[in-house]
């Protein structure tokens, strides 16, 4: 049990890198070379092959028809519909930016958790809570103006709500996780979506001009569908299978660390002074928040 459990942070830690890194990628390939949703497509249907290929080789857990029902909801609304809302405000905005907000996931998920969850709150908690929502708010609302920042509140708020969304979605699977294992749930997850993702995307991605990417764009998009979309998810699956959701989450504070650093090498985005400000507020009321859940 205790090899599970590091293994477990090890994966929680890896699948953060990994969707850190996936920030400046899609930066990187939308909307200059594919569309958002072409992209998304193209993800989210290459996986679900993956995953039902690999099905043939593994195990299937039988799920009850009423627990179908809502990891089919999940998959639709947590997966395919939040992959259109996030991919297409990342294309409005900067990686930076984006990765800043989808820290604020950790603090959503306690929000959530005491909802839905009943969990029990306390000073550091709410406190750890107003921090990051205050730094959330600026930054999706005023950010982008302090600099000469790609960054835009549209797109702020698309990546905003997809991180709401995010969190939702990490709570339900967390709730099923133990009955079905991270394998199956993940496989479900991604045929769903891949049902719901095809006539949403499907005139983007024959409408792209596929031969005129090179061999340099075909790589990150490899990265982007197998290695963040099938490995980085199926790593998340695995940890929130036997790690607490909030210990899950709170790895998030490593993605605007990758994001900053290899947009800065890559993309030329520079750490303004306001993103830095939200940053700090975010990732310390981030921190409250564990601190807090670990009494």
């Amino acid at each position: 049990m205790e090899n599970k459990t590091a293994y477990a942070y090890i994966a929680a830690a890896v699948s953060a890198i990994i969707f850190g890194l996936d920030f400046v990628v899609l930066k990187y390939l939308m909307p200059q070379y594919i569309t958002p949703k072409a992209l998304v497509g193209l993800r989210t249907v290459v996986a679900a092959i993956v995953f039902f290929v690999t099905s043939l080789f593994v195990k299937i857990r039988k799920v009850d028809k009423k627990d179908l029902i809502i990891i089919a909801l999940t998959a639709i609304l947590g997966l395919a519909i939040r992959f259109v809302i996030y991919f297409t405000g990342l294309s409005k905005t900067s990686a930076i930016d984006g990765s800043i907000i989808m820290v604020g996931v950790p603090v959503i998920v306690l929000i959530l958790s005491v909802i839905f969850l009943h969990e029990k709150l306390s000073v550091g908690k709410v406190t750890g809570v107003l921090f990051g929502l205050v730094g959330s708010v600026i930054l999706v609302s005023y950010g982008h103006k302090f600099s000469g920042s790609s960054g835009s509140a549209e797109g702020n708020i698309m990546v905003f709500a997809s991180a709401l969304m995010l969190a939702g979605y990490n709570i339900i699977v967390k709730k099923y996780i133990g009955k079905y294992g991270s394998f199956t749930l993940t496989f479900y997850i991604f045929i769903f979506a891949s049902l719901m993702i095809i006539p949403l995307t499907a005139k983007e991605i024959f409408e792209t001009n596929w031969q005129a990417l090179n061999l340099k764009h075909w790589l990150l998009i490899c990265y982007v569908v197998i290695i963040v979309t099938v490995i980085g998810y199926f790593l998340n699956t695995f940890s929130l299978q036997n790690l607490k959701v909030t210990t899950v989450t709170s790895f998030s504070y490593l993605q605007p660390v990758v994001a900053v650093t290899f947009s800065y090498i890559f993309l030329h985005d520079k750490l303004n002074i306001m993103q830095l400000i939200c940053a700090i507020l975010i990732i310390f009321g981030g921190f409250l928040v564990v601190k807090s859940g670990k009494k």
